[in-house]
């Protein structure tokens, strides 16, 4: 009897090509053409992320996250992985930081994958303050020999 392969063997592969897209926001401003390939590799035809704002919940296309990626693009934002975990056969949690003249944010994100790409994402803005936090409870925490949850 013949093995069959499996079919969700793609997440090195997208965890890689989210990481070149990310790379990509090194604090140059550049247009959107040049990294587009990169956009297309990581976010399915059908993408759509839910955001939670002041206690309401949007819905964003995938044109309209390009339109925002290619504003940060323009603005030379620069990009810092905090963290990408794979938390589930089609679920992945992913942390990262952006930064330019006019924008501070660190935005976590679980996002759901489907064909190598990511369809959807439910994303929360956390404030640099916030994250802050957040490490020095870490870092107290870990001098307790307490072991630390991970966000």
């Amino acid at each position: 009897m013949k093995e069959q392969p499996t079919n969700h063997t793609g997440g090195p592969l997208l965890e890689q090509r989210f990481r070149q897209y990310l790379s990509a926001f090194d604090g140059k401003k550049k247009d959107f053409s040049e990294v587009e390939h990169l956009f297309d590799a990581i976010f399915h035809k059908d993408f759509c992320e839910t955001t939670n704002n002041s206690q309401q919940q949007q819905t964003v296309s995938r044109e309209q996250t390009k339109a925002i990626h290619s504003m940060y693009f323009a603005m030379g934002t620069s990009a810092t992985l905090i963290h990408y975990r794979r938390i589930g056969l089609h679920t992945i949690d992913i942390s990262y930081h952006f930064s330019n003249d006019q924008v501070d944010i660190a935005v976590c994100q679980l996002s759901s994958r489907m064909q190598n790409s990511i369809v959807g994402r439910s994303r929360c803005p956390v404030g640099k303050l916030h994250w802050t936090t957040m490490a020095n409870n870490r870092l107290r925490l870990m001098r307790q020999n307490v072991q630390p949850f991970n966000i």
